[in-house]
C-alpha cells in the first residue's frame, strides 16, 4: 500500500485540491477516499505496466564500432577499399572480403591487435594450381585466433565461367588446400570432388560437404591437423555444415523428399527437424544448440530455433508465414522474410526484412527480440541503406556486419552490447 498511500494518492489530491478536515465518520470522506483509492490503484497498474514494457525494450543497448570502410586504404597502397562482403566474427577476430579498384579482391582478417592482414589476393597463386591464381573468394569463416578458410573461385578454361575450385585454409601460417578438384570423394572410385559447401572452423578444426563429380549425393567432411575424413551425418543428401566445439550441424535431406537438420554431438548422430514440406538451410551451432533458417514451400520463410540440449525440442524465433508472424522490433508491421541467423551461448542474431523495403539486424539480446540495427538509421554520420549479414556474424556479446550508406559508401561494423539495468 506504500505506493498508493505514499505516492500517488498525495499527487491526486495535490491535482484535485486539499481536502479539508472533516469528521472521521464523515460519508462524504470515507465516499472521496475510496475514489482517490480507485484512481490510484488504475494509476499505479498503468505506471507498472509501462515500467515492465520499458524494462523488456531497453534490455539491450548499442555502441558501434567501425572496423573498416572505404576511406581505408588497401595495404598494397594502390587505393582505398571499394565494397566489402559481410564479415565473419570470432572474440575479437573478424575476416572480410574486400574490394578495390580495378578488380582488386583479397581476403583479409583483422586480429586482436587490430591490426589489417592480407590472406590471399587476386595475386596470389592457388596452392597445388601454381599456374592459376585466385579470381574471387567465397563462404570465408573465421577461427579464434584469426585463421580463415574459403571457397576459392577460379575461371573455367573450358566453360569460361566462375567456379569454385577447393577449400583453402591459412592454419599453420601458410595458405594450403583443405580439399579441392584433385581430392578422391570418399564414396570411392569413381568421382574426385567437384563442388563445396561453404566451410565452418572451429578451434582449427574445418567442416564442409564436398560434392563428388559423378553427380552422387555429397558427404561430410572434416579437416584436422592435415587429415581429411568423412562424418556420418545422418543425411543421404547433406548441404551445409557448421561446427562448435567439434560437434557439427548439417542441413540437407535424409531422402530426395524428406527435408532435416541433424547435429552430431559426440559422435552421436540426432535428428533435430524434419520436415516434407520445409526446406532448411544456413544453420549456426553452439553448445549443442543450433538455429537455421527454414522456408515452407508454401506458407513463406521464417527462422526456427532448434536446442538439442533440451531433447530437441522447436522453438520459433521469429516468423514470417500465414500460420506464424512477428512483428518487428523497433520497425513497422511483420517480418516479411530472413537472412542468415547464428547463435553463440544461447543467444541469436539474424537479419529480417519487412514491407517497405525494410531491413534490419535483430537479437535475442536482453531476453526479448530487439532490434540492432536497421535501414534508415543513422550510423557513423550517414543514413543506413542496406544491411548484410552471415551466420558466423555473433560472438559474445558482439555482432559483425556490413552496412551500406545513401552515399553509395559502405562500411564494416561491430554492435557491441552494453548491458542495462
Amino acid at each position: 500500500m506504500f505506493i498508493f498511500d505514499k505516492i500517488i494518492i498525495p499527487i491526486i489530491t495535490a491535482v484535485v485540491g486539499k481536502k479539508q478536515p472533516q469528521p472521521k465518520t464523515s460519508p462524504s470522506h470515507t465516499k472521496t477516499r475510496r475514489w482517490l483509492r480507485l484512481i490510484a490503484s488504475s494509476l499505479a497498474m498503468a505506471l507498472l505496466v509501462c515500467w515492465f514494457s520499458l524494462s523488456k525494450v531497453e534490455a539491450a543497448d548499442f555502441s558501434f564500432t567501425k572496423v573498416v570502410d572505404v576511406n581505408t586504404q588497401l595495404l598494397d597502397g594502390s587505393g582505398n577499399f571499394t565494397s566489402f562482403s559481410a564479415p565473419t566474427l570470432k572474440n575479437d577476430n573478424i575476416a572480410f572480403v574486400g574490394r578495390g579498384q580495378p578488380g582488386a579482391v583479397g581476403v583479409y582478417t583483422i586480429g586482436d591487435d587490430g591490426s589489417l592482414h592480407l590472406v590471399a589476393d587476386t595475386n596470389t597463386p592457388i596452392p597445388g594450381r601454381t599456374e592459376d591464381v585466385f579470381q574471387n573468394f567465397d563462404g570465408l569463416t573465421v577461427d579464434k585466433d584469426a585463421t580463415v578458410a574459403f571457397e576459392g573461385v577460379v575461371i573455367s578454361p573450358t566453360s569460361g565461367s566462375s567456379r569454385v575450385s577447393g577449400i583453402y585454409s591459412n592454419i599453420g601460417g601458410t595458405l594450403n588446400v583443405v580439399a579441392d578438384l584433385n581430392t578422391v570423394s570418399s564414396l570411392g572410385s569413381p568421382g574426385t570432388l567437384s563442388a563445396f559447401s561453404s566451410p565452418s572452423i572451429d578451434n582449427g578444426t574445418i567442416a564442409f560437404v564436398g560434392f563428388p563429380a559423378d553427380f552422387r549425393p555429397g558427404v561430410v567432411y572434416t579437416f584436422t591437423d592435415g587429415t581429411l575424413k568423412s562424418v556420418n551425418s545422418g543425411l543421404g543428401y547433406p548441404g551445409i555444415v557448421a561446427i562448435d566445439n567439434g560437434n557439427l550441424a548439417v542441413a540437407g535431406r535424409i531422402t530426395s523428399r524428406a527435408y532435416a537438420i541433424t547435429t552430431v554431438i559426440n559422435g552421436t548422430v540426432n535428428t533435430v527437424n524434419l520436415s516434407g514440406s520445409y526446406f532448411f538451410d544456413s544453420p549456426s551451432i553452439s553448445n549443442g544448440s543450433v538455429v537455421h533458417r527454414t522456408t515452407s514451400f508454401t506458407s513463406g520463410p521464417t527462422i526456427v530455433s532448434v536446442n538439442t540440449n533440451l531433447g530437441g525440442t522447436v522453438s520459433q524465433v521469429a516468423g514470417a508465414n500465414t500460420f506464424t508472424t512477428t512483428s518487428i522490433p523497433g520497425g513497422s508491421g511483420n517480418f516479411t522474410g530472413f537472412g542468415e541467423a547464428s547463435i553463440d551461448n544461447g543467444t541469436i542474431a539474424f537479419l529480417g526484412n519487412g514491407s517497405n523495403s525494410q531491413q534490419g539486424i535483430y537479437t535475442t539480446f536482453g531476453d526479448s527480440l530487439t532490434k540492432v540495427i536497421a535501414t534508415n538509421d543513422s550510423l557513423d554520420g550517414k543514413t543506413v541503406s542496406s544491411l548484410s549479414y552471415v551466420r558466423q556474424g555473433l560472438s559474445g556479446n558482439k555482432i559483425a556486419f556490413r552496412a551500406g550508406f545513401d552515399d553509395g559508401s559502405q562500411g564494416i561494423y561491430i554492435a557491441n552490447l552494453n548491458p542495462t539495468e
